[in-house]
């Protein structure tokens, strides 16, 4: 029998995931607190944040704050959402226990993606051998925390899915969604969800549809790198195709299955990623997905199966958009198969249910 238990969960309150997470457990009868490093809300969660600061030393102050937040905190469970959080240190240097830390790939995928400085990379090995459970989305990612000396059996596979009461196909949105965006219905429209960040090479998407008639492309800014932005206006505007790129303005989390379902195919082509969430509802959606070609995908989805691979340089990309173009039956085979895979493998409350029990067996110890 699983008892009610107290949650305090650590990360962003603006990022729609950690909130997803932290709702699913309320949902599931638990008493869930929420501690961010920025301000939000989430309604009838107890959310704190640190104030905000201003002057040289803001960033000390605000992890200071961050520190007395968490040491003040009194939970069954301290879930940390992002290794390389403020929060997620916090929770290490306040020595919280049971503590679980959900990896989501940059976090901890420091040598591909350039990210923190020694001392951000030292907090976060620290953190995650601290913790009593380590949830990553692929075998990748756990061979990635064992290293920096995680022990094996604190390690669990969670890919945490998609949650389908709100990601399906939404095909009689479909034109509203594109009117919005002023693509034409009978066009063939080419969606790009992830950050506009060079990461995620949308120059290159820029670059491959010069090669390829007849398409639109349009690329959410969400998170927008403002110098990135630019470049990629500039660069559809050199090769005259500002009529084909749409920057399409942030989405709301719970407005991304209309984005997909306006879609005739969706491209994700980071140079590095631990397992993105946004390929699991577009799939969940019904809509086929270009990806870079990079091993771990291949954990969960098949070349030209349920999913089509690409190398990362404007011909490569074309060749597939143009492949993808020409066989309408492939893509719908590609994308039942993906969504086959997501309702079997993928399912939130079922994820979020594996996690639960693991909870109970720590608070329980």
């Amino acid at each position: 029998m699983t008892r009610s238990l107290k949650i305090c969960v650590l990360g962003a309150v603006t990022a729609p995931h950690v909130v997803a997470r932290a709702e699913v457990f309320r949902r599931f009868g638990h008493d869930v607190s929420l501690v961010s490093p920025v301000p939000g809300s989430v309604d009838g969660m107890a959310v704190a944040a640190p104030a905000r600061r201003d002057g040289p030393f803001e960033r000390y102050a605000r992890f200071a704050d961050i520190i007395r937040l968490v040491a003040s905190q009194r939970a069954d469970i301290y879930h940390a959402h992002y290794a390389a959080d403020p929060t997620t240190w916090a929770a290490w240097i306040c020595r919280k226990r049971p503590l679980v830390v959900s990896v989501m790939g940059g976090d901890v995928l420091f040598e591909e993606q350039g990210t923190l400085g020694w001392l951000g990379r030292a907090l976060t090995r620290s953190s995650l051998r601290a913790a009593n459970l380590v949830t990553v989305k692929s075998a990748l990612l756990a061979e990635r925390v064992r290293a920096y000396g995680v022990a094996p059996q604190h390690v669990r596979v969670v890919i945490w899915g998609v949650d389908r009461r709100l990601f399906f196909p939404r095909p009689e949105d479909r034109s509203k969604t594109r009117r919005a965006w002023n693509v034409p219905d009978d066009a063939f429209l080419v969606f790009s969800p992830r950050a506009l960040q060079p990461l995620y090479n949308q120059e290159i998407l820029v670059e491959a549809l010069a090669r390829v008639p007849d398409a639109i492309l349009a690329i959410s800014t969400n998170r927008a790198d403002a110098g990135y932005q630019r470049r990629i206006q500039q660069k559809a505007a050199s090769l005259g195709l500002s009529g084909r790129v749409v920057l399409v303005p942030d989405i709301a989390f719970s407005d991304m299955a209309f984005a997909y379902s306006a879609a005739d195919l969706v491209i994700s082509i980071p140079s590095s990623d631990g397992f993105p969430q946004s390929v699991l509802e577009a799939a969940a959606c019904g809509v086929p997905v270009v990806m870079s070609n990079l091993d771990r995908y291949r954990e969960l989805l098949e070349h030209q199966a349920s999913a089509y691979f690409t190398a990362i340089s404007p011909p490569a990309v074309a060749s597939a958009l143009r492949t993808m173009m020409e066989h309408p039956d492939r893509r719908q085979a590609m994308a039942a198969a993906a969504m086959a895979i997501v309702a079997e493998r993928c399912d939130f409350d079922e994820q979020a249910a594996m996690v639960e029990a693991e909870f109970q067996r720590l608070a329980g110890a």
